[in-house]
Order: structure tokens, then sequence, then C-alpha cells
């Protein structure tokens, strides 16, 4: 995807969250500058969405107590800060046989699992994001679930505009519509692989 296209899904994305009222539009925290993220991730490879990203905001403080659902921006994807991505990734990477160096965390659960981009930047799946859970029954503990970090906010963004995602206006948590989400996802991930077991 190119920038410009990808700083435009941003931006609606921003108007969105406002049109919602989203709890976590209180929680994002400022955008850093693309040198600074390379800094921070020691200038590992990525696709060029994540510096964009990043710019965009530098997370989201999830230090704070909140309800899960408050956190998330789309199913199950709270949105790390830089620094707190970093600190993951060293924590976790190569601590099972699934998430090797070259997966990168961007997004979490808040309950053990993670969204990973893959960065080897010569992969067959470079700038492909991962659902990994290890308590997964439907998949073996990784998969993959949208073809980039542009396709994933594409999803997002239409996921909201149909209707299939949007907050609670009494407790102000992240509600879905898998059928409806599923059939978004599919379309615009055709491949991811788990769209096509779910």
């Amino acid at each position: 995807m190119d920038q410009q296209r990808f700083d435009n899904l941003l931006k609606e994305f921003s108007l969105v969250l406002q049109s919602q009222d989203a709890p976590i539009l209180k929680r994002l925290n400022d955008g850093i500058p693309p040198e600074q993220v390379k800094t921070t991730f020691e200038h590992r490879w990525f696709p060029e969405e994540v510096f964009q990203l990043y710019n965009w905001h530098d997370g989201t403080d999830l230090e704070e107590d909140a309800v899960i659902g408050e956190l998330w921006m789309f199913k199950a994807g709270a949105f790390m800060s830089s620094s707190r991505a970093m600190q993951c990734y060293k924590r976790r990477a190569g601590e099972d046989d699934y998430w090797d160096a070259y997966k990168f965390p961007l997004f979490e659960s808040r309950g053990g699992e993670y969204y990973l981009i893959d960065n080897k930047k010569n992969s067959t799946t470079a700038g492909m994001i991962f659902w990994h859970s290890i308590g997964a029954v439907d998949f073996d503990t990784i998969i993959s679930k949208y073809d980039s970090l542009g396709t994933l906010f594409e999803t997002i963004l239409r996921c909201f505009q149909q209707g299939a995602y949007s907050y609670n206006k009494t407790t102000r948590i992240l509600e879905f519509d898998f059928d409806l989400e599923r059939r978004i996802t599919r379309e615009l991930n055709p491949g991811s692989a788990y769209w096509k077991i779910v």
C-alpha cells in the first residue's frame, strides 16, 4: 500500500474514533518521528507503514487500569507503544517455537495474545500480520490473519463503517458482529489463513 493511501486510512480512522467517542482517544500517545521509531526498534527492517503508524500515534497508554474492551481499536487489538513493543519483543521472541526473531508485536489483547508483523525483509510473508495465541483451538499457536498493516487498517475502517465494530454507548467497550467482520476481512485479506478456517 502506498504511503499516501495509508496516511489517508489513518486520518479516516481518527474521524471514526471521534464519531464513536471511542474511549481509547484519551489514551492514544502523541506520535513520534520515524527516526525515533527506528532507533527504538534497533534499526530492524519494517514496512514503511509501521513508521507511519507510530508517527500517527506512539501506541496507547496501557499502564493504567481499564476494562480490556475499552483499550481495543479492533478485536483483541490494543495498540502497543514503541517502547512497550520492543520490551515485549525482547522478552517473548524465541520463547516458543512459533514466535521467532522475525515476528514483532504491534498489538496485544491484554490477555496473552499478540498481533505480530513479519519483519523478515525477503520472506514470502514479509509485512503480514500474524495472530499468536497459545490457547488457540482452531490453529497451532500462530496463523496469518491480515495480509499487511495497510489491509488491517482498511479492514478496521470498513468494520466500523459497516457496523461490524462499534463501541457500546453504556459500557464503552468494543463490540463485534462476527459474521459481518468475517465477511469483510475475508474479502480484504485473501492471503491470510485464519479467515479460511473460521
